[in-house]
Formats: C-alpha cells, sequence, structure tokens
C-alpha cells in the first residue's frame, strides 16, 4: 500500500464519519425538572395567563372568560377542518380546562 492509497483511505473514512455524524439524532437537553405540584415553572403560563384574565379578577370574570375560551377552543368545532386542528383544539381545550381548575383552586373554590 502505497501513500496515496492510505491517504485516500483515510481522507473517505472522514468523509463517511461526517455523513454519519450528521444523520446521527442529536442528544435533546435536559428537560427541567417538574415544579412541586401547585406550582408552575418558568415555561408553563399561569392560569390567569391562559385565561386571558388579572390575577385578583372577580369569580364572575374568571367563569366568563373560561366559557368564552371553551366556546371558542371546543374540538367540536373544529371537528370538520380535520384531525390536526381537532388534536391541537382538544391540547388548548385541556390547557384551558387546568388554567380553570388552578383558578378554582387558588380562589378557594375546588
Amino acid at each position: 500500500m502505497t501513500g496515496i492509497d492510505a491517504l485516500v483511505i483515510v481522507v473517505f473514512f472522514l468523509i463517511g464519519f461526517g455523513i454519519v455524524a450528521g444523520l446521527w439524532p442529536k442528544k435533546k437537553p435536559a428537560q427541567q425538572a417538574a415544579a412541586p405540584a401547585g406550582e408552575p415553572n418558568d415555561t408553563t403560563p399561569r392560569w390567569h395567563e391562559v385565561l386571558g384574565v388579572a390575577q385578583d379578577a372577580a369569580p364572575e370574570a374568571i367563569e366568563q372568560a373560561y366559557r368564552a375560551l371553551a366556546e371558542q377552543y371546543h374540538p367540536s368545532k373544529v371537528a370538520d377542518l380535520g384531525p390536526e386542528l381537532r388534536a391541537l383544539a382538544e391540547e388548548k381545550m385541556r390547557a384551558i380546562d387546568e388554567a380553570y381548575a388552578q383558578a378554582q383552586f387558588v380562589r378557594g373554590r375546588p
């Protein structure tokens, strides 16, 4: 084997390594530790942000905002528009329901 043969082998080895390394799945960053129950972490919106009300809003305003959002994002409203939009509506509705439940808990009404 000549020096040129060895050089060609090394070059193709490096090119192959670069291709495989580029296609290999990257490690995802570690997710943040879950917040204790009842305490949202920095990435999750708080209940009043989801419902679009002030944190010290009256219970009537909270319920009115919940009903308006529930009517707007209910999955049956977008059932005819396809499964992707229905899945998005279900996810949004889950967030709205959780925010409303958290608002009831915070306000002292279980």
